[in-house]
Parts: structure tokens; C-alpha cells; sequence
């Protein structure tokens, strides 16, 4: 694998989950419930509609903003493991499911 390939953190949507198993992901949701019996944990709606468990950073996570990407590991197809995450605001400004799955066009050289 190459070092690019390691950088590597596509943007998803629940059901593109199964695909990315152990692999890092992006996923632009909103925030539906937070848990916080054995350790923190998210309930997050992605852009499709499916509900995620995200398994928090740490005890201490501070979620303000109800729309979030988080950046993580997929552990199994309902079940990410938080490594970062990134406040988006109160409201997404386009649809979340153009956000999720717009293709980059290609430049001609």
C-alpha cells in the first residue's frame, strides 16, 4: 500500500459502510443522540437516512453543533470509531446526500 493510499479517507453514507471495514472514512451526519453509559457514544443519521454508533474520542467529547463530519475507523457496517471530528454548524447549506456523494470532475491537462 502505498503512502497516498494510507491517506486516503473517502466520504460516505451508511450504506457504503460494509465496503470500508477497518478502513478510514469521512461521514457528514447529524447528531440524534448521545450516549454516554459504556463510554461515550454518537447516534448519528448520515446522509441517507441510516442510523451509525460512533464510538467517541474520549469521556470529555464536547459536541456543540448538531451537524458533524467525523472522521474515523469503520469497525463493522453500524459502528465507526471516532478518531476526529469536525463541527459543520447548525444547518448544511446544500443537501448532505450532494455532499456525500459528489464526484470530483476531472481537468483535462
Amino acid at each position: 500500500m502505498s503512502a497516498m493510499e494510507k491517506e486516503i479517507s473517502p466520504r460516505v453514507n451508511s450504506a457504503m459502510l460494509p465496503n470500508w471495514i477497518n478502513k478510514t472514512v469521512r461521514l457528514t451526519c447529524k447528531v440524534i443522540k448521545f450516549n454516554e453509559g459504556e463510554g461515550p457514544r454518537l447516534t448519528v443519521e448520515a446522509s441517507d437516512g441510516g442510523q451509525i454508533t460512533v464510538h467517541a474520542l474520549k469521556e470529555d467529547v464536547v459536541i456543540a453543533d448538531p451537524y458533524l463530519e467525523i472522521i474515523g475507523k469503520v469497525v463493522d457496517p453500524t459502528t465507526i470509531q471516532m478518531l476526529g471530528c469536525i463541527s459543520m454548524g447548525t444547518e448544511l447549506g446544500a443537501s448532505s446526500s450532494s455532499i456525500c456523494l459528489t464526484s470530483y470532475p476531472h481537468r483535462p491537462l
